[in-house]
């Protein structure tokens, strides 16, 4: 019997004020690649993420876009989650104090993966400031 998802929510500051930069890494698949998957194919409106080599047992993962607004907002449904209320959302604040950017990651997991889907973020995180800088 399964338990209900968790949704969690990451909140990252960005090094960068060009929303359009920021876009640029979450928007598109070119982006998402640098920092998300080994490999990110587009099929329609669905997203293939791939990790691991395909002679080593590759991890395959197929996300729909379920909505994408430039310059700040994508949303999208993993396949095994298709028919339920969870959704990985990615989005792109600014502060009207700072002007600062900020990453707004929403994800949801069994509440048993929450520390593994934790550390996960953290390590994309970390590849996103090694390869733009933000």
């Amino acid at each position: 019997m399964s338990m209900d998802k968790k949704n969690i929510r990451i909140e990252h500051p960005l090094a960068t004020r060009s929303a359009n930069i920021a876009w640029s890494m979450i928007g598109t698949v070119a982006g998402l690649q640098k920092w998300m998957a080994d490999e990110i194919a587009e099929e329609d409106c669905t997203l293939v993420f791939k990790w691991g080599e395909e002679w080593s047992g590759q991890d395959v993962r197929k996300a729909r876009v379920v909505e994408r607004n430039k310059p700040n907002y994508v949303r999208m449904q993993w396949e095994e989650d298709e028919g339920k209320d969870c959704f990985l959302e990615l989005f792109i604040e600014q502060s009207d104090l700072t002007g600062q950017l900020h990453l707004t990651i929403v994800d949801c997991c069994d509440p048993e993966d929450e520390d593994s889907l934790m550390s996960y973020w953290d390590d994309c995180l970390k590849r996103l400031h090694q390869v733009s800088g933000m």
